[in-house]
């Protein structure tokens, strides 16, 4: 059962949040190169700011 269950919550809390790149880094600067070791992996980690997506945002006004 936690086959199943788990790829659904992992998407639903990746889906809920706008993905952004820190301090207003573009897209074009983002290193993807690669280690090659058994795993491939990136040089530089990807780092990522989650912002609440505006449709689950509550206003308590």
């Amino acid at each position: 059962m936690a086959e199943r269950v788990v790829p659904f919550i992992l998407a639903s809390l990746l889906h809920a949040f706008e993905w952004r790149l820190p301090d207003g880094m573009s897209a074009e600067e983002l290193d993807v190169s690669e280690k090659f070791t058994t795993a491939n992996v990136l040089t530089v980690p990807l780092k990522a700011v989650p912002i609440l997506a505006s449709m689950f945002h509550v206003d308590h006004n």
